[in-house]
């Protein structure tokens, strides 16, 4: 075995060294993130709601909203069951997928470039200004978006070895069960599995499969079924988010349909804001680099438009009325997508999407990689539409469409090297200058990110010195009722059961009171609140920064 590996590099000598290299940059990156993250703690909400979850996991605590997706907090309470209880785990887990990540973009990308364009797009998608903050953050986005690639990995790889769809599905499944908007993946999978025909084929494989996933997520449902008493939950969510049910009080309410599309240059590279909050709203305006890689993208696209016009018009002679009859349904449904777009269904547009996406498959699948560039362009509109549509923006969920971004990128880099070329000794030389170009800019903006990012912030100091001095306070807390307007966040801190109860969520301050008093709060944690107000039946005995402690009298 070791001797074939030994082979196999010595073999491909260029295209080892870059994946030991790619592997080098991308861990190193993620270490350095994990040490800035460790450091500065944790400040967003989901991210103590998946430790509470874990903690119950792992019977050292009560969860909070156990009906979120399950994996990433499972993963995090086994290392909570062998004794290392710390928020630390839930970063070196997202630093360990965020490699993975990268790496099997890298792969995936390899199956139509080569691997020194296929290095830059990979460090353009690990660079990403979008991706920094969250890399290791905590967040699920990283995982589930890893398990998404390897899915589609697999599924591409199916052609050539049918039973990579044993790990197609039960991957794209986790994902799911990751993330719950990351089973879209499925719909992307089966849509490369039809436009390849390999259904045909391959049923068998691919029944295998899906009967592995159905395994897979058995666990799950009945995990589900315990907690309460109904096995498929995320049903009743993805419900409400068909039918936007959401309200303007939520802070990431927004209609702007092309709010993603306008703020792309900001998620490859800006400047990162002074504060922590700002930066993972992607705040900071964008740098010299965005514009540069997106005037790549677009010249590459541009060229690959130009050679596909330029094959049809050669094979003019051969298009049938059939073939002129798939290019006008193209165009209707494309004016159709865009002047119904926000007034109808988003599922409705997505259909829309995948009947033009068909088409254009069928029109052009002569040309080299025709499946892979309509897979990709696929991935990035269906949650382009899917997000766009939602009445909630925010920066993070887009991340889902970056490998998109990726590719689109690595096939610019292809293009236009094939039309400019430098050559040394009869070797053409522009797609090693054009990556490298690419990967100077995108570390370099890395770099200068991850330095200028804050690395602490005063919100979570003072959280953190609020639950010390509430520990140390009153050595009877764990029997106490605690409510807090940020209950997650204690309720990781304190290791026991904090209720969550935010002011402004009431009618009026009466029934905020009357809410207190009917769950016989002992303690009150106001983080949110700004001035703070008097509570009745209760006093402040302590202020940290922005946060005022008060107690029952």
């Amino acid at each position: 075995m070791l001797n074939k590996i030994g082979d196999l590099f010595l073999k491909n000598r260029i295209e080892s060294f870059l994946f030991v290299l790619l592997f080098l940059t991308v861990s190193t990156i993620s270490v350095v993130l994990i040490d800035i993250q460790s450091k500065l703690g944790i400040y967003y909400w989901d991210i103590f709601v998946y430790l509470g979850n874990a903690l119950r996991y792992a019977g050292l605590g009560v969860g909070d909203q156990m009906l979120l997706p399950p994996l990433l907090p499972i993963l995090t309470s086994i290392f909570f069951r062998l004794g290392y209880v710390s928020q630390n785990v839930v970063f070196v887990l997202g630093g360990i997928f965020y490699v993975l990540g990268v790496i099997g973009l890298y792969l995936l990308l390899k199956e139509r470039f080569d691997a020194v364009s296929s290095f830059a797009g990979s460090i353009f998608f690990a660079c990403l200004s979008l991706m920094i903050p969250w890399a290791v953050s905590g967040a699920t986005d990283t995982p589930a978006l890893t398990l998404c690639i390897w899915a589609v990995l697999f599924t591409v790889r199916a052609r050539k070895n049918p039973r990579c769809y044993y790990f197609a599905f039960p991957l794209a499944a986790l994902a799911f069960f990751t993330r719950y908007t990351s089973g879209f993946i499925i719909i992307l999978i089966l849509f490369y599995i039809i436009i390849n025909k390999e259904y045909l084929k391959n049923l068998k494989n691919i029944l295998r499969g899906i009967g592995i996933s159905i395994i897979v997520s058995i666990p799950f449902t009945v995990l589900f079924y315990r907690i309460s008493g109904n096995p498929l939950p995320f049903l009743g969510q993805m419900t409400n988010t068909a039918t936007r049910a959401v309200t303007t009080a939520n802070p990431g309410y927004n209609l702007d349909l092309l709010y993603y599309l306008k703020y792309i240059p900001n998620y490859i590279s800006n400047i990162p804001s002074d504060s922590y909050s700002q930066i993972l709203t992607i705040s900071g305006p964008a740098t010299i680099i965005s514009y540069l890689i997106l005037s790549i993208i677009i010249v590459g696209i541009l060229i690959y438009l130009y050679n596909i016009i330029s094959s049809l018009k050669e094979s003019e002679s051969r298009f049938s009325q059939i073939e002129y009859l798939k290019l006008l349904s193209v165009i209707i449904l494309g004016i159709i997508l865009v002047f119904s777009y926000s007034h109808i269904s988003y599922l409705i547009s997505e259909i829309i999407f995948f009947m033009i996406a068909f088409l254009l498959f069928d029109l052009i699948r002569g040309q080299e990689g025709a499946d892979l560039d309509i897979l990709f362009l696929a991935w990035f509109m269906m949650y382009f539409l899917f997000l766009s549509y939602h009445a909630v923006k925010v920066d993070r969920y887009i991340l889902t469409a970056m490998p998109a971004l990726a590719y689109f990128l690595t096939l610019s880099l292809s293009n236009i090297s094939s039309k400019i070329k430098f050559k040394y000794n009869k070797t053409n030389l522009s797609t090693t200058i054009m990556s490298a170009a690419v990967v100077v800019m995108m570390l370099s903006s890395a770099i200068y990110y991850t330095g200028e990012m804050p690395h602490d912030y005063y919100w979570i100091d003072n959280e953190v010195a609020a639950a010390d001095f509430l520990m140390d306070y009153d050595p009877q807390y764990q029997s106490k009722v605690i409510v807090a307007d940020r209950g997650p966040a204690f309720s990781w801190y304190l290791k026991k059961r904090v209720y969550t109860r935010i002011p402004r969520n009431f009618k009026n301050s009466e029934d905020f009171y009357r809410e207190l008093d009917t769950l016989k709060a002992d303690y009150y944690i106001d983080v949110l609140k700004n001035p703070k107000i008097d509570i009745p039946g209760y006093e402040e005995i302590k202020t940290i920064g922005i946060i005022t402690i008060y107690k029952r009298i």
